[in-house]
């Protein structure tokens, strides 16, 4: 990070690279919870898998959950099991001098991903947009728009590749519709009114991508998921959110194939 859209796509190409090389079936790549920091490798780190010589552990977020000692014996753990064990993390934040330093007797390879700034954004957007093939100009008022917000820009460039003439999200629009759909999820008090003031038309289907990323998170595959999302996801209490996924599904279908619309999907959610 800070960046971790960018750090993320970095990360998924070296799992790509990683299977491709080690790991064709799949058998050597595993997902921890970083947020065990630690715990969650010290079983993993000297016991080497029984399917590929080598084998890869992703636990985004480990390095900020863990004291500067704890890093140290990482690095001790990493220098003893090089050959066989490979850990690949995405931290929300750049590593503080201190921590490098703590894992400097470790094979390491430390991708730091800024923010990019004024021209340098603008060219990533750019780069973007050719591939999506959205108009250059739209791509600079996103830029403009973004100011450095990699994950809201490729979402508006997403959009804007599916319909060039759609208007780009304000802050506050935004913002009232992500808390309407808390709402909506958790069923906290006074969500149906909260959703009949609702007038934006693509709520349903961010409460269903809201739903789905809850229940990843709570298995713990957060890839692909918003670092802040993460977090505001894992801090969700609910009883049964495969249940209230669901419902929204099931909402979802109605409306795509004309058993409902607008007001009529109300009840059923």
């Amino acid at each position: 990070g800070p960046d971790t859209y960018r750090a993320r796509e970095k990360a998924r190409e070296l799992v790509a690279a990683f299977r491709a090389k080690h790991d064709t079936r799949g058998l050597a790549t595993e997902v921890v919870d970083g947020s065990d920091g630690l715990s969650a490798l010290l079983g993993r780190l000297g016991s080497p898998s029984l399917f590929t010589s080598m084998r890869l552990v992703r636990a985004d977020g480990c390095l900020a959950e863990m004291k500067i000692s704890e890093v140290r014996q990482l690095a001790s753990k990493l220098e003893a099991d090089k050959d066989a064990t490979i850990v690949l993390t995405v931290e929300d934040e750049a590593p503080t001098v201190k921590v490098l330093e703590a894992l400097e007797k470790a094979p390491i390879h430390h991708y730091n991903f800024a923010t990019l700034k004024e021209s340098y954004f603008l060219a990533y957007i750019y780069e973007q947009a050719v591939n999506m093939g959205v108009d250059k100009l739209r791509a600079k008022e996103v830029s403009e728009k973004t100011n450095g917000d990699t994950w809201l820009a490729l979402q508006e460039l997403s959009k804007l590749a599916a319909n060039p003439n759609a208007p780009l999200s304000t802050a506050s629009a935004e913002a009232e519709l992500f808390i309407t759909v808390d709402s909506v999820i958790q069923e906290t008090q006074g969500w149906r009114k909260t959703l009949a003031k609702n007038e934006e038309e693509n709520l349903l289907t961010v409460l269903l991508s809201q739903a789905r990323s809850l229940l990843r998170v709570q298995d713990g595959n957060v890839e692909g998921i918003h670092p802040y999302v993460a977090r505001k996801l894992k801090n969700m209490r609910m009883q049964d959110a495969r249940s209230r996924f669901m419902q929204i599904l099931r909402s979802m279908v109605l409306t795509r194939t004309g058993f409902a619309s607008g007001q009529e999907n109300e009840p059923l959610l």
